[in-house]
Order: C-alpha cells, then sequence, then structure tokens
C-alpha cells in the first residue's frame, strides 16, 4: 500500500471526524455560552455578597452620628458594630474585591479611586482618633463623606457585578430594590431624619422647612415607595417564569413589602397632616420617630430582597451547571453513538469480506510458498542432476582405473604373500639359532663361575704363605745372624705371596665383569629369541591376511566390474532426468509468477479494508503487470530458471565417457 492511501477503515474514521467537528464546535460554543452565563451570575453573587456589608456599614455609620449628636458619643455597641462590619467588608473585598474591579486600575478608570474597603477602613479609624477634636459640624462632615463613600462603593459593585443587566424580571427587579430603590431611600431617610433631628423641640417651622418636608414625603412616595411596591410586585409576578419559582419569595418578601409600605406610609401621612399649618407640639419627635421606622424597614428590606436575589442567582447559576453538563454529557452521547455506528458499519462492511480475503490470503501465502519451494527444488534439481551427470561419467573412467589398480593390487598380494612366506621360515631359522647361542653363553657363564672358584682358593693359598712367610721372618729375626739368610728367603716368599694375592683380586674382579656382561648378554639373548617370536607370530599374520587380500582383491576387482555397468544405466537415467528437470524448474517458475500476482492483488484488497497480509507486510501493485514472465517478489529477487542449466547437461552428454579427470589415488 502506498503512503498516500488510506485504507477503507482510515475513511470511515475521517468521514467520523468531519462530521464531529461541526458537533465540536457547537458544542464549544453552547459551553462557551453557558459558561458565560454561569459567569455572569457568578458575578452577580459576588456583588451582592459585597452590598450585604456596605448595607450594615451606612446603618451603623448614620446611627453612630445620630447618637454622638444627641448623647456627645456614640453608644460603645454601634461602634463594636460598626467595627465588625468594616471587618467583614475588607474581607468580601479580599475574596472577590479583584473580580469586582475594586482594584487600582478598575477604580481609576472610572474616577473612583478612593472607594476601597481599606480607605473606608482607613478613614473610619482616623475619624475615631479625631473625635476629640471635632464640633458637631466637623463629625456630620466627616460622617457624611463616610456615608457617601460607602453609597460609592454600592454603585461600583453594581457597575462592575453586572447586577444593573440582570436578565431575568424576577431577580432584575428584586436588583432594582437592593441595588437602586434602597439605597435612595436609605440617602433620603438620613437626610429627613437629620432634619427630624435638627428641629426637635422647634415651635414653628419656616415656610421652607416645610416645604422641604412636604418635597421629602412626595419624593419618599412617588420616587421609593412606589417603585419599590411595583418592583416587588413584578419580581414575584415574573418569579414562576425562569428558573423555577422560589420557594420563600412571597413567603418572605410579602411581609417586608407590607411592613415597609405601613411604616413609610404613617411618615408620609404625618407630613402631609401638616399641610400649611403650624407643627403642633410633639410633631418633631413623632416625625423622628416614624423616620426611624421608615430607616429601619428598609433595612429589614434589603435584607430579605438581598437574600431572595441571592436565591434566584445560586438557582440560575446551578440551572446553568446543569445546561452545561447535560449539554456536554448528550453532545459526548452523541458522538460515541455516531462513532458506534461508524464502528458497526466498518465492521459490517469490513467483517465479511476480511474473513474471505484474509482465508484467500492465507490460501496464496500457502500456494506461494509451496510454489517457491517447488521452483527452488526443481532448479536445485535441475542443476544437481546435470552436475550428477557429470560427475556419474567422471566416475565411469574413475572405475575403470580402479578395476586395473585392484587388479594389480591382487598380484603383488600374491607375490607379498610368498616373500612373507620365505620371511617366515628365514626368521624361524634365526630363531633356532639364537636359541643356540644363548645355550653357549650359559657355557661361559658356568665356567667363569667355576674359574672364580679356582681364583678364590689361589686367594687363600696366597694368603697363608704370606701368613707362613711373615711367621717364618718373626723366626729368622730371633736366629740372629744364623737366620739372616732365612729371613730373607722369608721375605722374598712374603713378597710373592702378595703380588699372588693381588693377581688373585685382579683376576677375580675381571671374572666378575665377564660374568656380569654373560649375564647380560643372556638377558639380551632371551630379548631377541623373543622378539624374533613376536616377529613369526606377526609374519604368519601377515601371512593370513594377505591370503585375505588377495581373495578380496579378486572378488573386489569382478565387484567394479558390476558398479561400472550400473554406473553406465544410471548415467543414461540422469541425462534423461535433468532434462524433466529443467521443464519442471520452467513450469515452477510460471506458477510462481501466477502465485505472486494472485498475492499481489489479495494484498490490495486486504489493504484497502485495513488488513495485513498474511506474510505481515503490504504488497507492491505494480508487480500485477508482471504475471506474464517471472513476477518479481515482494523482497526484490527474481525466481527464474538458473542460466546455463540445460547447456550443463548438453556439456555432461556430449562429454566422453573417459574424459573425465582421473582422481589422484
Amino acid at each position: 500500500m502506498k503512503r498516500s492511501e488510506f485504507t477503507l477503515s482510515a475513511k470511515l474514521n475521517l468521514i467520523s471526524v468531519a462530521f464531529l467537528i461541526p458537533t465540536v464546535v457547537m458544542l464549544f460554543l453552547i459551553v462557551r455560552g453557558i459558561n458565560y452565563g454561569i459567569r455572569f451570575s457568578q458575578l452577580e453573587r459576588w456583588g451582592n455578597e459585597y452590598q450585604k456589608p456596605l448595607e450594615d456599614v451606612i446603618r451603623l455609620l448614620a446611627e453612630h452620628s445620630w447618637q454622638a449628636r444627641a448623647t456627645g458619643e456614640p453608644d460603645p455597641k454601634t461602634a463594636n458594630a460598626l467595627n465588625a462590619a468594616v471587618t467583614r467588608l475588607v474581607a468580601v473585598d479580599a475574596r472577590s474585591g479583584r473580580d469586582l474591579q475594586f482594584t487600582p486600575e478598575g477604580l481609576a478608570k472610572r474616577g473612583r479611586q478612593e472607594m476601597t474597603a481599606s480607605n473606608l477602613q482607613a478613614r473610619l479609624r482616623q475619624l475615631r482618633q479625631d473625635a476629640a477634636g471635632l464640633d458637631d459640624a466637623a463629625w456630620q462632615v466627616r460622617h457624611a463623606e463616610l456615608l457617601d463613600l460607602a453609597f460609592g462603593m454600592i454603585t461600583h459593585s453594581g457597575d462592575t457585578s453586572n447586577l444593573i443587566l440582570d436578565p431575568d424580571l424576577d431577580s432584575y427587579y428584586l436588583m432594582d430594590i437592593t441595588l437602586l430603590a434602597l439605597p435612595q431611600t436609605q440617602r433620603r431617610l438620613i437626610a429627613m431624619i437629620d432634619f427630624g433631628r435638627t428641629h426637635v423641640g422647634a415651635t414653628n417651622l419656616s415656610p421652607h422647612d416645610l416645604m422641604q418636608a412636604k418635597v421629602d414625603a412626595s419624593h419618599l412616595e412617588q420616587s421609593d415607595l412606589s417603585r419599590i411596591l411595583s418592583s416587588a410586585a413584578t419580581a414575584m409576578n415574573e418569579d414562576n417564569n425562569f428558573y423555577g419559582a422560589s420557594p420563600t419569595l412571597h413567603q418572605q418578601l410579602k411581609p417586608a413589602i407590607a411592613h415597609y409600605e405601613t411604616a413609610n406610609r404613617a411618615l408620609i401621612n404625618h407630613i402631609r397632616a401638616l399641610q400649611d399649618q403650624l407643627p403642633p407640639p410633639g410633631w418633631t419627635s413623632e416625625y423622628v420617630t416614624k423616620a426611624m421606622a421608615a430607616w429601619e424597614a428598609s433595612f429589614a428590606l434589603w435584607d430579605v430582597a438581598a437574600n431572595e436575589l441571592n436565591w434566584l442567582l445560586e438557582r440560575r447559576i446551578h440551572s446553568h451547571t446543569t445546561s452545561l453538563w447535560w449539554s456536554v454529557g448528550l453532545s459526548l452521547l452523541a458522538a460515541v453513538g455516531a462513532l458506534l455506528v461508524v464502528y458497526l458499519v466498518k465492521r459490517q462492511l469490513t467483517g465479511s469480506l476480511g474473513h474471505v480475503l484474509s482465508v484467500l490470503d492465507a490460501t496464496t501465502a500457502e500456494l506461494e510458498s509451496a510454489s517457491r519451494q517447488f521452483a527452488d527444488g526443481s532448479i536445485s534439481l535441475a542443476r544437481t542432476s546435470q552436475e550428477q551427470a557429470a560427475s556419474l561419467e567422471e566416475t565411469g573412467a574413475s572405475l575403470v582405473e580402479i578395476s586395473s589398480i585392484a587388479k594389480r593390487n591382487a598380484d603383488d598380494a600374491g607375490q607379498a604373500k610368498q616373500q612373507m612366506q620365505t620371511a617366515c621360515r628365514d626368521v624361524e631359522l634365526g630363531t633356532r639359532d639364537v636359541e643356540m647361542l644363548n645355550g653357549t653363553i650359559k657355557s661361559v657363564r658356568a665356567c667363569g663361575d667355576n674359574i672364580s672358584r679356582i681364583i678364590q682358593t689361589i686367594d687363600g693359598i696366597a694368603f697363608q704363605t704370606n701368613i707362613l712367610a711373615l711367621n717364618a721372618s718373626v723366626e729368622a729375626a730371633r736366629a740372629g745372624n744364623a737366620g739372616a739368610g732365612f729371613a730373607v728367603v722369608a721375605g722374598e716368599v712374603r713378597n710373592l705371596a702378595i703380588h699372588s694375592a693381588n693377581a688373585a683380586r685382579e683376576t677375580a674382579e675381571s671374572i666378575a665383569r665377564s660374568l656380569a656382561e654373560s649375564e647380560k648378554g643372556v638377558e639380551l639373548s632371551n630379548q631377541v629369541a623373543r622378539r624374533l617370536k613376536s616377529i613369526v607370530t606377526s609374519v604368519n599374520n601377515a601371512d593370513a591376511r594377505l591370503a585375505e587380500i588377495t581373495v578380496a582383491s579378486g572378488e573386489q576387482a569382478q565387484g567394479i566390474e558390476q558398479l561400472t555397468d550400473a554406473v553406465s544405466q544410471m548415467d543414461m537415467l540422469t541425462q534423461s532426468n535433468a532434462s524433466q528437470s529443467e521443464e519442471t524448474a520452467n513450469a515452477a517458475g510460471e506458477l510462481l509468477a501466477r502465485g505472486e500476482s494472485l498475492r499481489n492483488c489479495v494484498g490490495s484488497l486486504l489493504a484497502i479494508i485495513g488488513r495485513l497480509s498474511a506474510a505481515g507486510r503490504p504488497v507492491d501493485r505494480e508487480a500485477d503487470g508482471k504475471a506474464g514472465g517471472f513476477a518479481e517478489p515482494l523482497d526484490g529477487r527474481r525466481s527464474p530458471i538458473p542460466p546455463g542449466v540445460g547447456d550443463l547437461r548438453r556439456q555432461a552428454r556430449g562429454k566422453p565417457a573417459g574424459s573425465a579427470t582421473k582422481p589422484a589415488f
């Protein structure tokens, strides 16, 4: 299979991938949109969470200021609660301040650099440090600045948390209450309470003050109360149209709205009851009381609305998350289903065809292997037959030579047998002569023994003579002058005895050496006799072997003649076999070429369905066009009949029988 081709399996897989690409793109867009919705709602939750400590700070800052004006110093409980609220604000800022852009960069883009939790905390701490040196006006100014800072941070959290862009009507109108309407109401109520506390104990109100109170009441009713009531009603009406109805929205929001409306209506009606008349005694104190009730009701409503808004946002995030998992799960299920369908189709398409082609491929592989072995065997047989024919002719010539040599060997063996018999007789005669020599040497040894005994006798006589001469000398010495002549004779006799003893001793030593040499001669003679007997035995054995060789040589000559006739017949048969082997080799080469062409076709079909041939390799499809001659196998080797096989046979036939090179023997 060429590199640029694709199998059937690869093509089906490519089609599957092509159909999966739009699904993946669509899934990516869906996931991206859902993640955007989750992120959008998460930012809203963080904004709502950020606003909670700010509302506490606003409420406690206002109360802190009012208590200081009323008693000269704030209530310690209020101061501690304010510190705790600011601490909670700093903690919330640490969690989500960066996402809500409460950073130097995010605040600078909107000109709100001072609206940070740390700045609010620092300024509150500085206010406490400077409290002893501030008069009432400066104290109120500093509180007003802190309140403006807190309200500004609420506005910033609304801008950066997507709360003001909420897409659902129920949560949007709750956001309108918590983020816009109630902070505006609380800011207005702070001004109204400050107005009431300023005029506590006054016996009359100026027309301007009276007009201001009426304007505040009108704004409180039209801009705040009506808006909040309308938003609450819309939120409750639309609650069931989005991500499921809240189980507590109606239960919690209705009482809070009713309480808020009652408190604000009481304040509004209390102001409208004045009309153009002077306020009755105690009106201002009751005004402050009713304004404080509206103030408390606004925070109670904010807590309920913020909690319900948080539940709706969590519900939306949960719904988006569920949609995300469902989208991913269904998409993956669809992809798996599509892949399963492709797999089943591919398996159905390639199963039967693959099985048939596998069987056919195995069969063609066996056929190719058998054809190759048959072709190789035929070629080898043809070559071997030609060489055998030539060898047989040379063998025939060699057998003729061997036959003549065998005859000469038989004649030479006969002559060697005769010569061996003559040598055997001579050795037997030599053995008898050695035995006679051995007897003579033994006689010489006996004579030597006798001479040795005689010499010993002479030596004894010389010893006795020496003693007599010694005694005679002693007696001559005793005789004095009368025995002088006798002493001379005794001395000479003694000398003669000494010489005789020396001569006898030397003769004995010579005889002893002669006896030793005679002993060695006897031993050598015995050894020669034994060896001659062994030679006689070997010669007799060799004579028997030569007799057998003579008989065998005659029989070998007859067998070689018969073998020569058989080789001549084998040569004729071999020539015939060589001719037939050449024709068989040609047929085997043609069969191998056809088998390889069939194997290439099967390999191409297997490559299409993505399987390997029985040999475990792709097949070269260019070989399909070579079926008319010798096919080109996959390993690059050709399978032709070796050139010259016929020439070898013809040369062997034309070579004369005796022209073969004679072997060297």
